[in-house]
C-alpha cells in the first residue's frame, strides 16, 4: 500500500499509535497545533470524532429499540377493536341489541362473565341470560359511552335505570369489557360500580 504524500509545514503534527503526537503531548485534550486545550469538565477531554447526539435523537433511538423488542398484540384479521366498539356503542344507544349480537358476537366462542362470577358460554347461553333478566326486570333506560379502545378489545361505560320485579327502581353504572378476536367479540365481562 502506498504512503500518502507528506504534509507541508504548518500542518498538524502527526500522531503515533500510542496517542501522542511528535511534540510529545497527548492528542486527547490538545488542539491541532499541539497546545493543550481546556475541557468542559476538569480532568476530562472530548474524544476525537465523537459527535454528541441531540436529545430527540437519543429518545428516538431508545424508542426504536424498545418498540422492536416488545411483543405486539393485535385482534387478528377482520374489523379491529375501534371499528367494532364504535359501531357497538352506536347500536346500544339506538336500542339495537339483537343487531349487535348477530353482527359482532362469535356464535359459539363467546363467553359472558357477570360481576358476581356467573359465566355463560355461546350465544345460546347469552340468550338464556338475557331472557331471564328481561323477565325479571323492567328496563327504563340504557345508554352507552365509549368505546375506550385497547390492544385486544374495548370497554363501554353503561348508565342504566331499571326496576327489579317486586323491588325499588335502580340507577346503576357498569362497564363492559369486550375482547375481540378476528373481527368478532369472543368475551364480555361486566363490572359494576359498588358505590
Amino acid at each position: 500500500m502506498a504512503k500518502p504524500p507528506a504534509k507541508k509545514s504548518g500542518a498538524a503534527p502527526k500522531t503515533s499509535k500510542r496517542g501522542t503526537n511528535k511534540t510529545g503531548t497527548s492528542k486527547i485534550g490538545s488542539s491541532k497545533t499541539g497546545t493543550p486545550r481546556a475541557s468542559k469538565k476538569a480532568g476530562t477531554a472530548k474524544k476525537p470524532g465523537a459527535a454528541k447526539r441531540s436529545a430527540p435523537a437519543r429518545r428516538a433511538a431508545t424508542t426504536k429499540a424498545s418498540k422492536s423488542s416488545a411483543k405486539r398484540l393485535t385482534t387478528g384479521s377482520g374489523p379491529n377493536a375501534a371499528e367494532i366498539g364504535t359501531d357497538f356503542v352506536k347500536r346500544v344507544n339506538l336500542g339495537q341489541f339483537k343487531e349487535i349480537y348477530e353482527r359482532w358476537y362469535h356464535p359459539t366462542a363467546i363467553e359472558s362473565v357477570e360481576g358476581d362470577g356467573q359465566v355463560w358460554k355461546g350465544m345460546k347461553g347469552i340468550d338464556r341470560k338475557n331472557e331471564w333478566w328481561m323477565a325479571n326486570h323492567e328496563l327504563h333506560s340504557c345508554s352507552a359511552d365509549g368505546p375506550f379502545v385497547g390492544a385486544t378489545g374495548f370497554t363501554v361505560r353503561y348508565t342504566m335505570a331499571f326496576t327489579p320485579k317486586g323491588g325499588p327502581r335502580v340507577d346503576m353504572t357498569e362497564v363492559g369489557v369486550y375482547t375481540v378476536k378476528n373481527g368478532r367479540i369472543v368475551r364480555e365481562e361486566y363490572m359494576y360500580h359498588m358505590g
